[in-house]
């Protein structure tokens, strides 16, 4: 189920969603030591969205700096991983095979799989909310 995750990323370019790019220059921008929009005139501050997404990509900003495939590739691997801790969050509460098909059955939906590798704020929710429902 997440070697098919990971087989449909990326499922759309780079941008479509418009927030993608936002988190990417924010990324950047936090990457240069501040939080502005260095794309405008006079750099004014970054107040369209909140620095938590560009903040857990810039350790992807570091190591790949402009080959922006790798964004698509963090975002994919994060979504991968989800219906592994859904398993394994679920097998303590569910039978085996009951936990096995619903994250089976979450990770080869579509609607997922049209969001493998987008640079979304919702695949890392969704992942920290699995991590943070395991903790629990």
């Amino acid at each position: 189920c997440s070697l098919f995750i990971l087989c449909c990323a990326p499922a759309q370019y780079l941008g479509r969603q418009g927030d993608e790019i936002l988190y990417l220059v924010g990324s950047h921008a936090l990457s240069h030591g501040s939080y502005r929009l260095f794309t405008s005139p006079g750099a004014p501050p970054l107040t369209v969205i909140t620095p938590g997404m560009p903040l857990l990509l810039l350790p992807v900003t570091w190591l790949a700096g402009e080959w922006y495939a790798a964004y698509q590739i963090f975002s994919a691997l994060m979504l991968a991983a989800v219906p592994w801790l859904l398993w394994f969050w679920l097998k303590r509460r569910l039978d085996q095979s009951t936990s096995l098909l619903i994250g089976l059955l979450f990770g080869l939906s579509p609607l997922v799989l049209s969001q493998a590798g987008a640079v979304m704020s919702e695949v890392p929710y969704l992942f920290f909310v699995c991590v943070f429902l395991l903790w629990l």
